[in-house]
């Protein structure tokens, strides 16, 4: 699971709780983490399918909206692969 690097906590909404949730999520669905590849919250790849998901993990937020533009660009924006 993620390390404690979330200045705000892993408590309910913030950004760490978000992290764990998903990892536990994608962990269940057989999924396997990667670290190191990139500098995504979490990727992640199902070794027999190899369905690859590539996630930037965003907490409660005054601005919903700029957090989701913010995702989405930092994902973009450290795409190496063309898939």
């Amino acid at each position: 699971m993620s390390a404690p690097r979330f200045p705000l906590g892993q408590a309910f909404p913030h950004e760490g709780f978000v992290q764990a949730a998903i990892e536990r999520y994608f962990l269940g669905k057989g999924f396997q983490l990667e670290s190191g590849s990139s500098h995504a919250d979490l990727e992640c790849v199902h070794p027999e399918r190899g369905e690859r998901w590539v996630v930037e993990a965003k907490g409660q937020a005054a601005a919903v909206g700029v957090d989701f533009h913010t995702g989405l660009g930092q994902i973009l924006q450290r795409m190496e692969s063309p898939e």
